[in-house]
């Protein structure tokens, strides 16, 4: 190495040597202690481009802050105006490795630290982490309702598992949240789920407060077929995700119309302790969609042992479930049947298509009795009953509106 490689080489350190005197703000700028301005920060990192000098910044704000107050941060990050999330943050935005491998030990010792006295009350709460298509709404496969319709009580599940089983009277109709994790790349999620999603939750703001979307990074050859490359893109994200959360649980929900199930029973192998429930909603589909609607797998196609995972033709069926399991409470659970029955009683005729009414009729009355039955075995005092389902089995009589 000649003496002008060399100079080059030592040049950058003889000026920062020189400028060491020179204050950066905000960088070396005490932190206040309030939340709403440390997120505020990294927000004007996000907007202005995650340059090495931001991820420093962003870094120590994400270190600085501890406990509690740390996953306070997180929500205000994962749920802020901008709609960027705090996986894009790390994975995506923050391209430094040992920066991003600091923020996520330090995420998993603040965990360890709030989870280690063993008076810590057990997680009465978990993350909401749903698929989008044939779950949230019907689309590619399932053919009892129309296109674009949202499944009846679908929204209200979502808030049940998001308040979790401690919530009560006025605490079962808090505002929920979900993330959603996408099969599709950035490019055709954002363009497709967008113009959906976002008027979608605008126009139900006082039943999910905040939605976040996981896109998958990219497609992966030398997996055999379209059903499994979803389902490794949504376990890759799900196993993202949960290190960004040490201190949380999960539930995921998906349907049976392509990968969802092999996705879930990769998160139970990964996360059995972490994962509390799979639901998968088993859609009716009659073949006519080929790759994309595959025969629905059973519970006799997986593995023996595999456990909490169910699934259920109604979201007043996957409730019945999530009761059972500890993971909503009695008020929720009627909630969501309730919300189920009031739409199907008001829009039934419309939005179920008559080949398949006689069917969908069936399936939530035999739901709804059910979830009848468990209420009134939680207590001997005389509770309120459900409403009846009042859209007839035959296309020939339109329903009667409560």
């Amino acid at each position: 190495m000649n003496l002008t490689d060399r100079f080059r080489r030592v040049l950058p350190w003889i000026a920062m040597s020189l400028l060491g005197c020179v204050h950066f703000q905000p960088l070396d700028r005490p932190l206040s202690d309030d939340l709403q301005e440390r997120a505020a920060i990294i927000d004007r990192a996000q907007h202005h481009g995650i340059s090495r000098r931001e991820a420093l910044i962003v870094t120590k704000v994400l270190l600085a802050t501890h406990g509690e107050d740390l996953t306070r941060l997180k929500n205000l990050i994962e749920h802020g105006p901008d709609k960027e999330t705090l996986h894009e943050l790390l994975y995506q935005q923050i391209s430094d490795e040992v920066l991003r491998q600091a923020i996520l030990t330090h995420f998993a010792r603040e965990s360890r630290s709030e989870l280690s006295p063993p008076s810590h009350p057990p997680k009465d709460k978990v993350r909401v982490l749903s698929d989008i298509d044939d779950t949230l709404y019907s689309s590619l496969c399932d053919e009892r309702f129309r296109r674009r319709t949202l499944f009846p009580g679908v929204l209200e599940f979502y808030r049940a598992l998001s308040v979790g089983i401690r919530a009560h009277d006025s605490g079962a109709q808090a505002k929920g949240s979900v993330t959603f994790l996408s099969a599709r790349p950035r490019e055709l999620a954002g363009f497709s789920y967008t113009s959906t999603l976002n008027p979608l939750f605008s126009a139900h703001s006082s039943i999910i407060g905040g939605y976040s979307l996981l896109p998958a990074p990219r497609a992966y050859s030398g997996i055999g077929n379209v059903h499994e490359v979803q389902a490794f893109a949504k376990f890759r994200n799900f196993v993202q995700y949960a290190a960004l959360y040490p201190e949380s649980d999960f539930v995921f929900i998906g349907d049976s119309g392509q990968g969802d199930l092999l996705g879930g029973e990769l998160m139970l192998y990964h996360q059995p302790e972490r994962l509390r429930a799979v639901f998968i909603h088993q859609i009716v589909t009659s073949q006519r969609h080929g790759m994309f609607c595959p025969y629905p797998r059973s519970v006799k196609d997986m593995d023996q042992g595999i456990t909490r995972l169910v699934f259920f033709d109604t979201y007043i069926g996957a409730a019945i479930q999530a009761f059972e399991w500890g993971l909503i409470s009695e008020e929720s659970l009627t909630i969501v049947a309730q919300a189920a029955i009031r739409t199907l009683n008001q829009r039934g005729a419309e939005i179920v298509n008559p080949e398949h009414r006689s069917l969908v009729v069936g399936q939530f009355r035999r739901d709804l009795r059910r979830a009848q039955e468990v209420i009134d075995h939680q207590s001997d005092a005389p509770r309120e009953r459900l409403p009846d389902l009042l859209l007839s089995e035959s296309t020939c009589h339109a329903p009667t509106s409560p």
